[in-house]
């Protein structure tokens, strides 16, 4: 059966943080212990929801951690928090499903591969092209390419985003064309 529903992403609004913050309160506790957490180093509400309060203040470039809002067909069902935030090198992030019924359903959809947050807001690209900069090395960005490509959903896996066999097929001759344009390597007839 055809999945239609439709996963966006968005930031973290003041609206959110209780959601947020009753998620953490809320959970069976042997559910977070499946995810790591210390049961007796939880937050109460009022800390965590002043933490994300906090957080919002915060220029982009200074965060520690920041949250983003995960909708399905526009109803907020769960959070990423990106945390270990090394502003311009690495970050982590993590996905929470909110409902219990919603968690291993397969909610993603080739619609949200390339979401339309992750394309404006992409900062990866300059983080990669920086590196390479500094270390005089070229540097050829394959998002634009594609995000441009018509049927994205053909060259990625469904459930991760990641490359298929078609994406990185793509990927290789996409490569040898700048190289090759660039005059990082002469073809040889």
């Amino acid at each position: 059966m055809k999945n239609n529903k439709s996963l966006t992403v968005r930031e973290m609004q003041l609206g959110d943080i209780e959601l947020i913050a009753n998620y953490w309160q809320e959970a069976e506790p042997n559910f977070l212990v499946s995810l790591g957490v210390d049961l007796d180093r939880r937050v109460t509400s009022n800390v965590l929801q002043k933490a994300l309060t906090d957080q919002m203040n915060i220029p982009l470039h200074e965060k520690m951690s920041y949250t983003l809002i995960w909708e399905l067909d526009g109803k907020q069902v769960g959070h990423s928090n990106i945390n270990k935030i090394e502003f311009g090198e690495k970050a982590f992030i993590h996905f929470h499903l909110w409902q219990s019924e919603n968690r291993r359903k397969g909610i993603r959809t080739p619609s949200d591969i390339l979401n339309s947050y992750f394309e404006k807001n992409n900062n990866i690209d300059s983080i990669y092209r920086s590196i390479a900069n500094t270390n005089n090395l070229p540097y050829i960005e394959l998002t634009n390419h594609f995000i441009g490509l018509q049927n994205k959903s053909e060259y990625l896996f469904k459930y991760d985003g990641h490359p298929n066999e078609k994406g990185y097929e793509e990927i290789a001759k996409y490569i040898g064309r700048q190289l090759i344009e660039k005059n990082h390597m002469i073809k040889k007839d």
